[in-house]
């Protein structure tokens, strides 16, 4: 609720979790407002994403372990993180995070 007279504000918004729990599916259902078929991400996917006149940008980064090290660069200016897992991968649930 800020002053409608006032630019839009972009914000920042962090897609994470493990190796297919589905992070660039909903970042494409977030964009397009429908499920789009999306082949495993190798790196990162960007998409800026308009809410009620708000721009929204939207990271879906990878969970790779020679990824990992960059997230700190990721975080600054960030509002927002999403952590997306599969609970229907019933065998990952129980393995620690930094095993997947």
């Amino acid at each position: 609720m800020g002053n409608r007279f006032c630019k839009t504000r972009e914000r920042k918004i962090l897609i994470q979790g493990p190796r297919h729990a589905g992070k660039t599916t909903l970042l494409y259902r977030l964009k397009f407002g429908r499920v789009i078929t999306a082949t495993p991400s190798l790196s990162y996917a960007v998409e800026l994403i308009n809410v009620n006149g708000a721009e929204i940008m939207c990271w879906d980064l990878g969970f790779r372990d020679k990824s990992r090290p960059l997230y700190r660069h990721y975080y600054p200016n960030t509002q927002g993180v999403i952590f997306l897992i599969d609970s229907s991968d019933k065998e990952r649930l129980d393995m620690p995070w930094t095993n997947l």
